[in-house]
């Protein structure tokens, strides 16, 4: 079962005229596990929406969170995966963490046909800036999309 919270902040209108809740942060936790990313874009699709966001960076954070939770499923041996949305007045920044320890599968790929080992690539793409963190007390990853 999904842990969902969300907490508010201060309103702003956004270039449409819409009030958009500027610092207002979302949050999601779930088992590490391959429903994992579907669960996450959907979470991210229903901020996206209640926060008015510009499409392009309403997909780009789907595509992050999924590729995310999905590194989490894969590499970490994580039993939860956590991820938090924070609206900021120019980006939306998206954290995902979890306790595991980092595995190599092998299966990374230089080849634009490389159909793994690709997720970081695509999300360096997407983002304006990405930090990784790696260490005992497992990885957080946090990317910001502008608006």
């Amino acid at each position: 079962m999904a842990d969902m919270t969300s907490t508010r902040s201060t309103e702003a209108v956004t270039r449409s005229g819409q009030a958009s809740a500027i610092g207002e942060k979302a949050v999601c936790t779930l088992a590490a596990s391959a429903e994992a990313a579907p669960k996450f874009r959907s979470f991210v699709r229903a901020a996206g929406t209640r926060w008015n966001l510009p499409g392009e960076a309403e997909d780009a954070l789907m595509v992050i969170a999924s590729e995310l939770a999905t590194n989490s499923y894969l590499h970490s041996g994580s039993a939860d995966v956590w991820l938090m949305l924070r609206n900021g007045p120019e980006f939306i920044e998206i954290e995902v963490a979890d306790q595991g320890s980092w595995k190599r599968s092998g299966c990374g790929s230089r080849s634009r046909f490389a159909t793994h080992g690709r997720g970081l690539g695509i999300i360096d793409a997407y983002a304006a800036s990405v930090s990784i963190q790696r260490g005992l007390a497992g990885t957080r990853t946090v990317a910001r999309v502008t608006k």
